[in-house]
């Protein structure tokens, strides 16, 4: 049970946070001990740094779970920076506001507590770019800590709303008549995030996948033809195995590896994993890029086998506007 959405206002103060959070997260554990009590944060829920040095201390840690708001515009004039700035700036500024806001939280190597992405969200027309930017750079982060999440909004309309009926919710993940998402590229975008990579329960090995923040596709490899494809709603999905920057990426439970074979040409399957254009290291100041660094080639989608869509290589392009078609991300999973 969560005990405030989105506090906000002059009168907030961390002092006040703290007593009132306790006597709210109290009243719901003695009405119902089993229920998990969600802790929301300072200004709209974005603002957990002053939890920073300061620990939150119930007898019932077990139970709490932070929630955490983020949308393009929860930072003042934050709308504009998703369009007036190349993503790979601006996405590292954002990354880094996360981590001091709540990634903090769970990367507590003492006492981490869970969090949850309780409410992000855009415009699911597709049309505005600085929201098709934000979600990118979202999606590295919720995919590459397997975060939990709900986003805002299901709905596709409102019987009536502002004293208008049938109003469109163009946030909204279905169309206005509720029968259908209300744009397929920006559905399956949320795809892989829908899943659990990781479970500290499985006995599957620990292994590595291929997924593509912009298009949220993952990369599944072909044994028959020696090509890497891309899917697209990440229903599929091949293990890979990377040990670290200058190492060869193996699939797993073989002896191939990926490698590079040129400029504009299919990354493939290969038993070279010993040469220079087999050793992968994850490049630029994000270490979104999974690039062969000798070589100067970075992996990016475009056409192999049978005109179909797959891994390539093309010259790095690691800080510049649309860097961020190479991003790709080897998310830990131990889960199929």
């Amino acid at each position: 049970m969560s005990l405030r959405n989105e506090l906000r206002g002059g009168r907030q103060t961390a002092s006040d946070w703290f007593d009132f959070m306790h006597q709210g997260a109290q009243t719901i554990h003695a009405a119902k001990p089993n229920a998990l009590v969600l802790v929301s944060g300072l200004n709209y829920d974005t603002d957990f740094g002053f939890m920073r040095n300061v620990e939150f201390g119930t007898q019932w840690d077990t139970k709490l779970v932070f929630e955490f708001h983020w949308y393009a515009f929860s930072q003042s004039n934050s709308q504009d920076n998703w369009t007036k700035q190349p993503l790979y700036q601006s996405c590292g500024f954002y990354k880094q506001w996360f981590e001091e806001q709540a990634a903090f939280i769970y990367r507590n190597g003492t006492k981490p507590y869970p969090v949850i992405l309780s409410e992000f969200g855009l415009d699911e027309r597709g049309t505005d770019v600085g929201a098709n930017n934000y979600l990118t750079c979202l999606s590295t982060i919720a995919a590459g800590d397997d975060l939990d999440w709900a986003v805002w909004a299901l709905q596709g309309s409102y019987y009536i709303r502002s004293g208008e009926a049938g109003t469109e919710e163009f946030y909204g993940v279905l169309d206005n008549s509720w029968t259908a998402p209300r744009n397929p590229d920006v559905f399956k975008r949320f795809k892989l995030l829908q899943q659990t990579l990781q479970d500290p329960f499985t006995s599957i090995a620990n292994h590595n996948v291929i997924f593509h923040p912009v298009t949220g596709a993952c990369a599944v490899a072909n044994v028959q033809d020696s090509n890497v494809y891309q899917q697209a709603y990440c229903n599929q999905k091949s293990g890979w195995e990377h040990t670290g920057d200058g190492a060869p990426i193996t699939l797993s439970g073989t002896a191939s590896c990926l490698r590079a074979t040129g400029s504009g040409q299919a990354a493939t399957l290969s038993n070279q994993c010993n040469d220079t254009m087999s050793k992968w290291s994850l490049l630029s100041g994000l270490r979104l890029h999974i690039g062969v660094k000798d070589a100067d080639l970075c992996l990016e989608w475009g056409v192999v086998g049978n005109a179909s869509i797959g891994l390539v290589t093309n010259k790095c392009n690691l800080e510049s506007t649309g860097s961020e078609s190479q991003w790709f991300q080897l998310l830990p999973a131990n889960l199929k």
